[in-house]
């Protein structure tokens, strides 16, 4: 596969293009690329991924996700299956796992593991990680990834405790 940053469909304007980014397709670290979605919504960004994925790759038919990435996914509770333009697409999940990947199975039978950069982040420092994830010399791990850039989830949010100093917000 040959590395890229965006797929555009030309039919699908209103979210922008797929935010992915992929190695040289010879298997050389933990992950295979990055994908940066625009959401936490899961049945939102499966159906994005799923009906956007690059032409030169096989088309995705199930797709691996940990939980702490996106809302509304508990240890007890995840959907089974997202309904795409192609048709069901089987989903499931790592009920226990904090690693910040995705894994897409390809019709061929290749899994692609992604790193999962939260949507919120900033441009300049998603678009570092995408590069770094998708270097077909990086050793390093997802969660290692975001934490070295200080873009783990969890030092997000306490970033925004600590610049609040915890007090209510005075605007609610």
């Amino acid at each position: 596969m040959t590395p890229t940053t965006e797929h555009h469909d030309p039919l699908t304007t209103d979210r922008g293009p797929l935010r992915v980014r992929l190695d040289n397709g010879f298997p050389s670290g933990p992950l295979d690329g990055a994908w940066w979605p625009r959401s936490r919504d899961l049945k939102t960004e499966v159906r994005d991924i799923v009906d956007h994925f690059p032409h030169f790759t096989s088309e995705v038919v199930r797709v691996l996700f940990t939980r702490p990435d996106w809302d509304g996914q508990t240890p007890t509770h995840s959907e089974h299956k997202v309904l795409c333009a192609r048709g069901l697409v089987n989903i499931g999940s790592f009920p226990h796992d904090d690693s910040h990947r995705v894994v897409l199975v390809m019709r061929s039978g290749e899994r692609l593991t992604l790193l999962v950069i939260p949507p919120d982040i900033d441009v300049d420092v998603a678009r570092d990680l995408m590069d770094r994830a998708s270097d077909d010399l990086n050793v390093v791990s997802g969660t290692e990834l975001l934490a070295r850039a200080g873009a783990h989830p969890s030092t997000l949010r306490l970033h925004v405790w600590e610049d609040e100093g915890g007090a209510p917000d005075p605007r609610t």
